[in-house]
């Protein structure tokens, strides 16, 4: 729910503070696209999210404030540099305060496990630095630039759904019917969303 928030906040302050242009059509497509991922990630009963509110979903929140934060400082940043440079620099910023933070917390035994990891774990690690990190904000980055802050915040609806799909391949966990008609949703939101913004052209 949290991360399906993410497109809305955006959009509301890039409406607010950038001026971007909006119509009915971009928030039916929104509220079409968010109630989709919600339907998927609760699996139908979007009341259990609400059961258990503790510290986890607090974190959650505030990371939801530093994404769109940092979508809308990309919006900002993004006129004089391209999306590679920034890339690089947020990513360089953001190893050197992950290191600095994991000196403060973690133990020597717990250094010490990096250098007992196999193949397959080095692997993974290099795919989340690489791909799911260099490449995705790269990527994600030139979509602001494009498209603005709000438009293409949208897209991050469908990292719900594909976690979902990916981990029913992967992990093979369950893919029920709710799955399957908010995947659905969420890919005509952004449908109805991006056809919205056509006609403000």
């Amino acid at each position: 729910m949290v991360v399906a928030s993410n497109p809305v906040f955006t959009m509301f302050f890039a409406i607010l503070l950038f001026k971007e242009k909006w119509n009915r059509w971009v928030v039916l497509g929104m509220i079409i696209a968010i109630s989709g991922s919600l339907l998927a990630m609760t699996k139908g009963n979007p009341t259990n999210l609400l059961q258990n509110f503790g510290f986890g979903q607090i974190l959650l929140l505030c990371a939801l404030v530093c994404w769109v934060a940092y979508t809308l400082l990309a919006r900002k940043v993004l006129i004089g540099i391209d999306s590679l440079t920034a890339t690089t620099i947020s990513s360089t910023f953001g190893f050197f305060m992950l290191t600095l933070a994991a000196l403060w917390t973690e133990s020597a035994e717990d250094w010490a496990t990096v250098f007992q990891l196999n193949g397959s774990q080095w692997f993974s690690l290099l795919g989340l630095a690489f791909g799911a990190t260099v490449l995705a904000y790269a990527w994600y980055f030139d979509g602001v630039k494009h498209l603005g802050a709000g438009n293409a915040s949208a897209y991050i609806i469908l990292v719900p759904i594909l976690g979902i799909l990916f981990s029913a391949v992967w992990l093979n966990e369950q893919v029920d019917f709710s799955l399957i008609i908010g995947g659905i949703l969420a890919v005509s939101g952004l449908g109805i969303m991006h056809w919205g913004r056509r006609l403000i052209k």
